[in-house]
């Protein structure tokens, strides 16, 4: 019926708005620690740049196709040579954060680790929605 449908819609909705809302959490709390550690006081820039990152990593279709259906221990590996490259990348645009990054290898892992928590958290969700 068109009302349990719409239902259903509404829902996944707002696990959707939830996932944004958790996304965005972990986000300051990760600008937060990188803070912590170099000194800074990165925010709302840092953020939407941390947020394109991560963008440009799930747009990457060779990268998702690889990741698509699989666990999250089983993606580590393969997720590891795109954010090197995606880090690389990015390192031309806004150098110092990048670098920062780049440079720091507690603060790197730290990073990639978010990354391939909420890109596989998306995927999931968005496989969700496709099969449903």
């Amino acid at each position: 019926s068109p009302d349990r449908l719409y239902s259903r819609v509404e829902k996944k909705y707002e696990r959707w708005l939830e996932l944004k809302e958790e996304e965005k959490k972990k986000m300051i709390k990760l600008i937060h620690i990188i803070n912590t550690i170099f000194g800074t006081s990165y925010g709302k820039y840092e953020l939407k740049l941390l947020q394109k990152l991560k963008d440009n990593l799930l747009q990457n279709k060779e990268l998702v196709n690889k990741i698509e259906n699989k666990n999250k221990d089983e993606i580590k590996s393969l997720f590891q040579k795109y954010y090197n490259k995606e880090l690389r990348n990015k390192t031309k645009f806004n150098e110092n954060f990048y670098t920062e990054i780049e440079n720091n290898i507690e603060v790197k892992n730290i990073l990639e680790e978010f990354l391939i928590d909420d890109i596989y958290e998306e995927l999931e969700f968005v496989n969700l929605i496709n099969h449903d």
